[in-house]
Order: C-alpha cells, then structure tokens, then sequence
C-alpha cells in the first residue's frame, strides 16, 4: 500500500524576518512590548521616535501597524494609517502628493471647500506639486470628521540627504502639525534622534516617547 500523504508543514515555521524588506503581516508575530508602547501613544494622538538598527524588523511592524491600528485603536476614533518611505521621496512636493493620495480618498464629502479638495484632486492626476499649505488645509478639513491620521515615516534620516528641499520650512511645517495634534507621526530612525544633528533640533522636543527596537525575544525567535 502506498503510504499515507505527509502532512502539510506548520504555519509560521521558520524565520518570518526577510532582511531587506517587510514580512508580510500574517507571518509578523512577536513585538508585543512594542505595539503596545505605540498603539498606547497613537491612542491619544501623541508622536514618537522609533529607534532600532537596519534590519532590525522596523518596516516589518510599520506594515503591521498601518494594517492593524485602525482595528486595535476603534474604540477611540476613526483611524487612517499611511507609511511614507522616506528614502524613496526627495522633495517636499513628493512627500505632500504620496500622502494627499492616500488621503483625499478618505475625506468625506461636504467636508468644507469641496470644490477645492476636487481641484487638488485634478492637479495631482496632472503631476501638479502640490504645496506644504494646501496638504495642511486638507488635513484639517478631515479632523472635525473625526478622522485621526498616523503618518509612519520609515528611513526618516534620509530626508537629510536633500537638506536643500527639506529644510527648516519642511520640518518646521511637520512639527507644527504633530505638535498641535492634527497628525501623529511614528518616526523611525537607526540612531537616536540626539544622535542625528540636523533633525535634534526640530524633532527630539517634540516627540512624546521613544520606542527602542532590540532583536527578538527569545520566547518570540522561538516560536
């Protein structure tokens, strides 16, 4: 008689980490300590910094978070998620036209100056850039309807390679958003801010808590 089929391998066997880009989150376990530390800070609408080496598993649960957030944090409002690479943006125009894309889908109808939010719409399927003070009456339009948007900003010190584009302008305008509590940011970065001269000085302040990411917990890598 022939033998009977193998069974199919466990789920989850291995290491779910793929150096180099995000697991996909239906493999991501583990980082409790962590998600709870965020999910604790974004629940009031507070900013933090996101510390933790390359490879160290930091987009992996910034895909878990954009995922996950508006399911774990329901009970204390609408919530939007939208993670921004920073290394793949060089402009301040970039960074506005990836996150109004996201965005405006989300803003509901009627919600002020609708003809305005249907221009900009047009604009951007054009390759209009857009500015930092229109993305900003956007989303302030969005607040009253009680949309709560999380920005999470991996690779964060790369904007320093374009200090001519991102320049005091642009994080002065991110820091008066975060700090009025009209957006929250997850800012991940491999050193600590007080380490990276040219951001200290705008961020470091600002920012509610730090959020250090190690290597696993043994009880997690061994799951």
């Amino acid at each position: 008689p022939r033998p009977p089929p193998r069974p199919d391998p466990p789920l989850h066997s291995g290491n779910p980490f793929t150096p180099g880009r995000a697991c996909p989150t239906d493999r991501f376990y583990g980082r409790q300590r962590e998600i709870d530390t965020l999910c604790g800070g974004l629940q009031n609408m507070q900013s933090i910094s996101l510390v933790g080496e390359a490879r160290i598993g930091k987009s992996s649960l910034f895909a878990y978070l954009q995922e996950h957030v508006p399911r774990l944090l329901a009970p204390y409002g609408r919530y939007l998620v939208i993670t921004l690479s920073m290394d793949r943006l060089s402009s301040p125009a970039d960074f506005c036209r990836a996150l109004l894309e996201r965005l405006l889908p989300h803003v509901p109808a009627g919600a002020g100056e609708e003809r305005q939010l249907r221009i900009l719409e047009t604009e951007l399927e054009r390759g209009q850039a857009p500015r930092l003070d229109e993305t900003a009456r956007v989303i302030l339009r969005a607040a009253p309807d009680g949309l709560r948007i999380v920005r999470l900003l991996d690779e964060f010190r790369d904007i320093t390679r374009h200090v001519d584009r991102f320049d005091s302008t642009f994080c002065g305008w991110l820091r008066s958003l975060y700090s009025r509590q009209k957006v929250a940011l997850v800012i991940a970065t491999r050193q600590p801010l007080l380490e990276i001269e040219e951001l200290a000085l705008y961020f470091l302040n600002g920012l509610s808590d730090t959020c250090t990411l190690g290597p696993l917990l043994a009880t997690d890598a061994e799951s």
